[in-house]
């Protein structure tokens, strides 16, 4: 979806688990156009699935806890550690990102020590 929107034009979508040498490759996505301006974005676009591993972890598995219902618990455990697995972005989105991640971290890093009027007030 993230790929879609910053106009990375989205090639393939998988989600077939596939042998990939000596491990799975549990699903992919690949894209046609990814460059300097939407690869972070791209790249680090699995961690929004964070957000819905919170809600799983608070709304369904708490209130499992709470009532005792071990079945329902266990279950939704698994689905939250699921999505905690799948929201860690993989060597090859790095990868794929790491001309964007660094634009974007060096002027991200300039605005910090030069841009950001606030920093200078931390060290007096």
């Amino acid at each position: 979806m993230v790929g879609f929107l910053l106009l990375a034009r989205p090639a393939g979508f998988s989600l077939r688990p596939k042998r990939a040498g000596e491990g799975w490759a549990l699903g992919s996505v690949s894209f046609r156009k990814i460059n300097m301006f939407n690869g972070a974005f791209v790249a680090l676009a699995p961690l929004l699935l964070l957000p819905l591993a919170w809600l799983c972890l608070t709304g369904l598995a708490a209130p499992f806890w709470a009532n005792h219902q071990w079945g329902g618990w266990l279950a939704t455990g698994y689905v939250t550690s699921t999505l905690l697995l799948a929201a860690i972005p993989s060597p090859q989105d790095i990868k794929a990102g790491r001309p964007s991640l660094l634009l974007y971290g060096t002027v991200g890093g300039l605005w910090w020590l030069w841009g950001s009027p606030s920093w200078q007030n931390w060290f007096h």
